[in-house]
């Protein structure tokens, strides 16, 4: 009985002397400092102070690894792309976008300078042809006149359209920057009794 005493006992005395302590690799810690840092005491027996080895822990346990998904700001997408179109879609990294929302912008800021140029010249050109024996003028002017301040506040509509449609482009680009496109998601046509069914899977 006191032989069977000393086996059960000796075990346990064994793993109060020793620490096992196991590192996965899939686990780190945050950065710990001076006063954190956690300390071992490893022994044999008979215990002395030469068989002793102290083993220092930094920065090493128990956190597991958590990866955060990158994202962006609707708001930071809306005001870069207010302040330059194309910005919010180089921020969002749709970068095919950058150059189809600047070159569009580009081309419709000359049509509005070049079509307001060509009206402020027939203006003048009927300005002068306004007399007191002709107080209409010539006609033609006139026409040629509200010719191009048409086509100038034509460029200014598609101006404001495109401006408005590259913030909305933008503030959803950043809301759906980090959306999950899985393989495994989509749409199946299943044939069952009553003809043919659809199925989703997410």
């Amino acid at each position: 009985m006191l032989l069977l005493l000393i086996v059960c006992i000796l075990p346990l005395r064994a793993q109060d002397d020793s620490v096992r302590v196991k590192l996965r690799e899939d686990y780190v810690a945050p950065p710990l400092g001076a006063k954190d840092s956690l300390s071992i005491m490893i022994r044999r027996q008979p215990a002395s102070a030469d068989d002793s080895m102290r083993i220092t822990l930094k920065d090493g346990m128990g956190a597991p690894v958590v990866e955060e998904p990158e994202t962006r700001s609707g708001l930071g997408a809306v005001l870069r792309s207010a302040v330059i179109p194309g910005w919010g879609q180089l921020y969002n990294r749709s970068y095919l976008k950058v150059p189809v929302v600047m070159g569009l912008t580009g081309f419709l800021v000359w049509g509005i300078v070049t079509e307001h140029n060509t009206f402020k010249k027939y203006e003048g050109w009927y300005a002068e042809t306004i007399t007191d024996e002709k107080p209409n003028g010539d006609l033609l002017y006139k026409r040629y006149r509200e010719f191009y301040r048409d086509r100038r506040d034509t460029y200014g509509w598609w101006l404001l359209v495109t401006y408005l449609l590259q913030l909305a482009d933008a503030y959803v680009d950043a809301a759906l920057f980090n959306f999950d496109v899985s393989d495994e998601s989509g749409i199946m046509l299943m044939p069952n009794p009553n003809g043919l069914g659809m199925q989703f899977r997410f």
